[in-house]
């Protein structure tokens, strides 16, 4: 494990051009540096190097928190360290999120199992090098790729689609759909769109008929394709009519005169184009974003897919998809990343992460191959906006050690969970008004009356009271919420406890002990379930919001609540606060008369 990570390490200062000598040491068996000695170890491994760069740039890679003592920056890697007060909370909120984890694990039909070993005589063959660029292989190493390389991004495609295709709203999307629509550009022998149809063909029996465009510039991979279509017509009582088309990519480019789209998706073609063109291609993830996204239909879906491997003249393919896609959705509103789920709550993410997702798939010629990928999935924002994704305080697993977030809460990053549920009701399913009229999140200043006839509530006074605790209302009066009657559910915002949490470490005497004291309220609330805590949605602001501002951020909560049918008020003697609250409709009230509320 620590030859393991120091190699881990070496890679990532070689990505970002970090030029410092570093040292892994186990926390528990190393001889440590008289510097370090001092610090609480929290986990297995401490990595430490010299200060001599920008931490931010690494600590924004690596997701961990980088500290500085005598000119050296550390941080923890590893296992939680069994000793440390922390590590029963953390594997405790692990468990609690173990039911809405990704499914990861499948295996090969019966009958595509036999037909690409034994009709198609497809072998088992990894080769990293030989396969890492596709478009002139010939038959024979097409039968290899066919072997080894396909049923890996079968299971990606299957076990990915597969949950979404469980999300509810999503599901209700295509419930009575007779036809649907692929397109797969830079298919390959079309691993991917069986996948696709696979899942398809188990969640829809109501699909009929599916329409499938599969691009490629290897011919005798199409062909390869349209042999197993054939034979999957067999197996499924649907129409699947393929249309292939050989195109070669030089760079990104769109097909001429093509329809719109159910599906679009690409699945490890990207950084083909990448290294073809020695790093000058490095926008491709934008760039394929841009040409197709206007081929969705309005409940389409894309999956941009890719492996997680870095061209010598480029960097890691995850980063780079990460942050153009980022950019993408920052510059086009009318779409949303969904997954990873931190990237659809952050506005304008500018984190140069490194998302990965492991998959396995088990076949006749291997048990359990596992494959590692980064990818995204984009909708038209108003699909998006219909599956309330809003979930409590949450930190998303990203990587099996890496988490995007802060929060009492830690679930899969790639995970779509089903819309949230209020008194047994679903939250998230939009009315006609919703969907056909966009000023709701355009314009959240309408009047609250309008909100509620649109929820279903014909008064506002029907809706339940919601609190929304700000941070000085928490300062001055750290027990706040006992005074708030058990009826009135009471949400807080993350940015809340990140205020928190900073002032703790800079404030000193009676002001740092009611900070402790309301974390303590916090934590303990939290814990018997009477309050929640909730992510901001910057989105939801007016354009001449700053959406940095802390309390704008929190002001966002509120909308968001009311969004979900609640009736938000807002807790602050911030005179500022208040007005803004005041300007979009938002009930507000001191903290000093909360009592006298109740």
């Amino acid at each position: 494990m620590k030859n393991a990570l120091t190699q881990h390490i070496r890679q990532v200062f070689e990505a970002l051009k970090i030029h410092a000598e570093y040292t892994v040491f186990n926390s528990t068996k190393d001889n440590l540096p008289e510097w370090l000695r001092c610090t609480e170890l929290t986990h297995e491994f401490v990595v430490c190097c010299e200060a001599t760069f920008d931490k931010d740039i690494l600590q924004d890679f690596i997701h961990k928190k980088i500290s500085i003592l005598e000119n050296h920056y550390y941080w923890f890697e590893g296992e939680i360290l069994e000793s440390n007060n922390y590590s029963s909370e953390i594997d405790n909120t692990h468990s609690i999120q173990s039911k809405e984890k990704l499914k990861t694990t499948t295996r090969l039909s019966s009958w595509l199992d036999n037909f690409i070993f034994n009709a198609l005589h497809a072998e088992y063959a990894p080769d990293y090098q030989k396969f890492d660029y596709n478009l002139i292989l010939q038959h024979e190493d097409n039968l290899k790729y066919l072997g080894t390389y396909f049923p890996r991004s079968y299971a990606e495609t299957f076990c990915i689609f597969d949950n979404i295709f469980s999300n509810e709203i999503v599901k209700s999307k295509y419930a009575t759909v007779k036809e649907v629509s692929i397109l797969s550009v830079g298919c390959g022998t079309g691993g991917d769109i069986i996948g696709l149809l696979t899942i398809i063909n188990k969640h829809f029996a109501s699909i009929k008929k599916v329409e499938v465009v599969a691009v490629d510039g290897n011919n005798d991979a199409l062909n390869i394709l349209s042999q197993i279509i054939q034979q999957l017509k067999h197996q499924f009582h649907k129409e699947v009519i393929l249309s292939t088309k050989q195109v070669v990519f030089e760079e990104i480019k769109t097909i001429e005169t093509m329809p719109s789209f159910d599906f679009i998706i690409t699945s490890k073609m990207i950084n083909e184009i990448i290294k073809r063109g020695n790093g000058r291609f490095n926008n491709s993830y934008y760039d394929f974003a841009k040409a197709y996204s206007p081929l969705l239909k309005e409940n389409g879906i894309m999956m941009i897919l890719d492996v997680t491997t870095k061209d010598e003249m480029s960097e890691y393919c995850p980063i780079l998809l990460n942050r153009q896609i980022n950019q993408f959705v920052y510059e086009q509103p009318d779409y949303v990343s969904v997954i990873p789920i931190p990237c659809a709550e952050k506005e304008n993410c500018q984190m140069h992460c490194f998302t990965q997702k492991e998959f396995t798939v088990t076949h006749s010629k291997f048990v359990d191959d596992k494959s590692r990928v980064a990818y995204r999935i984009l909708l038209k924002k108003a699909f998006y906006l219909e599956l309330q994704l809003g979930r409590q305080d949450t930190q998303y697993q990203i990587q099996p050690d890496r988490y995007c977030g802060q929060g009492s809460i830690v679930a899969d990053g790639f995970y779509l969970p089903n819309p949230i549920k209020k008194n047994d009701v679903t939250i998230g399913y939009s009315s006609p008004t919703e969907t056909n009229e966009k000023h709701q999140i355009d314009n959240p200043t309408m009047q609250e009356e309008s909100i509620s006839e649109e929820l279903g509530h014909p008064q506002r006074k029907q809706l339940d009271e919601a609190y929304v605790i700000d941070t000085n209302a928490f300062i001055y009066a750290p027990n706040i919420i006992e005074k708030i009657a058990e009826n009135h559910p009471i949400f807080i915002s993350a940015k809340v406890v990140d205020e928190l949490d900073h002032l703790k470490d800079v404030t000193s005497g009676t002001d740092k002990k009611k900070v402790q004291k309301a974390l303590k309220s916090i934590n303990l609330a939290l814990s018997n379930g009477r309050i929640q805590t909730i992510t901001s949605d910057a989105r939801l602001l007016p354009a001449d919001f700053n959406r940095r501002s802390p309390d704008n951020l929190i002001l966002s909560v509120a909308l968001k609540l009311r969004k979900m049918g609640y009736s938000p008020i807002l807790v602050t003697s911030d005179n500022g606060f208040q007005v803004k609250a005041k300007s979009l409709k938002i009930s507000t009230i001191p903290y000093t008369k909360v009592k006298s509320k109740i």
